[in-house]
């Protein structure tokens, strides 16, 4: 098994309640994490109450709270909904969405062709 260098955060939602970490269930929402191994490669997506979350992420060296955590998850749904809506041939459209992102969520988020990039005061850049 590769050792785990880094989590990206990607969505939170209600479709579970039980934490894959720690087996708490009953939880009103969960955070979706990808581990990515040294090189940078996604490797399995599993879903973990918002505190255990950020315990993960910060025992790979990123220090960040279960607060932070919850709101990029729910800046990163937020976007991929009106994403689904306008699609991704409107940069206008990508821009305000980003725009919004970061108003909506305080996070640093840009537009790059047709893909909204997001960063986070820690450093983490989730695609």
């Amino acid at each position: 098994m590769e050792k785990i260098s880094k989590y990206t955060v990607k969505g939170v939602n209600n479709d579970e309640e039980t934490c894959s970490h720690c087996g708490r269930t009953n939880l009103k929402r969960v955070v979706w994490l990808a581990a990515l191994d040294a090189d940078g490669n996604e490797g399995t997506v599993a879903h973990y109450g918002v505190d255990c979350a950020a315990r993960l992420i910060t025992s790979t060296g990123t220090k960040t709270s279960g607060k932070e955590v919850h709101n990029l998850g729910k800046a990163i749904s937020y976007a991929e909904k009106w994403v689904a809506h306008y699609g991704r041939n409107d940069y206008k459209a990508l821009a305000a969405i980003a725009s919004a992102v970061g108003v909506r969520y305080n996070v640093w988020a840009w537009v790059e062709g047709d893909t909204i990039h997001m960063k986070t005061a820690d450093g983490t850049t989730v695609i």
